[in-house]
């Protein structure tokens, strides 16, 4: 399943990055994906991630935290 979200966060991950998946506790509950990093001058410096997530997590699944 392929998430669209916001991220307003430094450093901005770059396609293909795999990154942690968290619920709503902060706890990590899956790794994710990174497909695509859209962030056009119209979108009022707000980057939207497109993140691919395992359909099993589809109903925990709530943010992601970069990997240190």
């Amino acid at each position: 399943v392929v998430f669209r979200m916001p991220y307003e966060f430094r450093p901005l991950p770059q396609a293909g990055d795999i990154v942690d998946g968290v619920n709503r506790a902060g706890e990590k509950i899956c790794d994710v994906k990174v497909v695509k990093v859209q962030n056009l001058p119209y979108q009022d410096k707000t980057p939207i991630l497109h993140i691919e997530v395992d359909r099993a997590y589809l109903y925990e699944f709530i943010s992601i935290r970069m990997v240190k």
